[in-house]
């Protein structure tokens, strides 16, 4: 199948891809420089003693979620293996683990470093587990990517002979390339791939396949693959969680939704059979609703009402329940909605904020979809902003940090992360 998505292989990866993400006193935010830096939740100010890594090669660009957990920030980023930007497809991707104190690696080897890209970011399963998907530099071996379960626990947490073991604990090869972020469900990773199937595979380690008398995997067993379901349309969206079901959009406009018991009786059949169930559409499982243009950025949930924006400016609210339209808005904005939209309170109305990656940040009222103001970025911006405390923090096109105000929405400071210093 040849699509525009082929390009992205095919040219320097610019970054700045990944939101901005908040710990309890701090906002941390990656750079088109290739570092991440850190802001007081209090006063919004850089604190200008801790940035990652602390030195002169940087991590490339940023692509994809951060997490945060028990005071770590885990994140991705690739680059040339040499602190600069990387060209068509030689890259390498760093997976990091920071601790947002000290501003250190909690890993004695600093950084996991694989031969490919990371366009989705990482999640954590299971407390202990950081887990990923890779688009691999060459596929001429029929493998697109692969999906990456790592250790994630501190060194110093760790006795002298266990810091030798090995971080990456399994990795799955897969057929298509994956852009997206995997969704966790129970004991299951469930994403989408470039070449039009959603798949299903097993996270559970092998002491708890010992302690239920099941079979063990082997470090790079095909047999993790539970399930993959043929559905011809490239999905670059992330799967989201709406309640009883999982849904996700594809670049055909077609949104579909499978209830989560579906996916676990398939799951327990699989379990009897060695090889990976192939499925499709005629299985009769998935619910679908067709709308307008690609579906690109990842959906948002909010009382089972589903908030889908598409490539042709289209903004839907959906029903969950019954898969049907509430509203639908045509935006007037510059450029495409790419990054993911928030919910967030205006002025006691709850609202959905939308980046527009040429022109600014729409907002739109959450029940009836008209339009309520914006929060004026004439750049553009990328990724999904983040609100806390009341404040709105966005990145710009031109690597500055706007920080507005969601009452008023007027602008309250404004940092260029080029220059580390304050802008207008």
């Amino acid at each position: 199948m040849s699509f525009p998505l082929a390009c992205m292989n095919e040219m320097q990866h610019m970054g700045g891809w990944t939101p901005p993400i908040a710990s309890d006193d701090h906002i941390f935010i990656s750079a088109q420089d290739g570092y991440v830096y850190r802001f007081n939740r209090d006063t919004g100010y850089h604190d200008n003693l801790w940035k990652y890594p602390n030195g002169e090669v940087s991590l490339g660009a940023f692509y994809g979620d951060m997490v945060i957990k028990d005071g770590v920030l885990f994140g991705s980023s690739y680059g040339d293996g040499q602190g600069k930007k990387c060209q068509s497809r030689n890259c390498v991707t760093n997976i990091f683990a920071i601790d947002i104190i000290s501003g250190n690696s909690i890993w004695s080897e600093d950084l996991v470093r694989l031969d490919s890209t990371v366009v989705g970011g990482v999640n954590i399963y299971s407390d202990n587990t950081l887990v990923f998907a890779t688009s691999e530099n060459d596929d001429k071996d029929g493998i697109g990517s692969y999906i990456y379960a790592l250790d994630i626990e501190s060194d110093s947490d760790k006795s002298l002979k266990n810091r030798t073991s090995q971080r990456i604990l399994w990795k799955l090869p897969i057929k298509g390339k994956i852009y997206g972020k995997i969704l966790i469900h129970e004991n299951l990773a469930i994403v989408g791939t470039i070449s039009g199937s959603l798949i299903v595979v097993d996270l559970r380690n092998n002491e708890d396949l010992i302690s239920t008398g099941e079979r063990e995997y082997s470090f790079n067993d095909p047999n993790r693959l539970l399930m993959e379901f043929n559905l011809g349309s490239p999905i670059v969206s992330s799967p989201v969680d709406v309640g009883e079901e999982i849904c996700f959009g594809d670049i055909s406009g077609e949104l579909r939704c499978l209830a989560k018991k579906e996916i676990d009786s398939l799951a327990m059949k699989k379990s009897e059979s060695l090889s990976t169930m192939q499925l499709d559409e005629n299985l009769g499982i998935f619910r679908n609703l067709k709308l307008d243009g690609w579906i690109w950025a990842k959906p948002i949930v909010n009382d089972e009402i589903i908030y889908v924006t598409t490539l042709t400016g289209n903004i839907y609210a959906i029903d969950g329940n019954s898969l049907s339209i509430i509203w639908n808005t045509k935006s007037k904005y510059k450029g495409k909605a790419v990054g993911g939209s928030i919910i967030f309170d205006h002025s006691g109305q709850e609202s959905l904020a939308i980046p527009f990656d040429k022109e600014t940040v729409g907002i739109f009222d959450l029940v009836t979809g008209s339009v309520l103001g914006e929060f004026p970025v004439d750049e553009g911006v990328l990724v999904s902003p983040l609100v806390v405390d009341n404040l709105l923090y966005v990145i710009d096109r031109e690597a500055r940090v706007k920080t507005f105000s969601t009452g008023d929405r007027t602008l309250v400071r404004c940092f260029n992360l080029e220059k580390l210093e304050g802008c207008r």
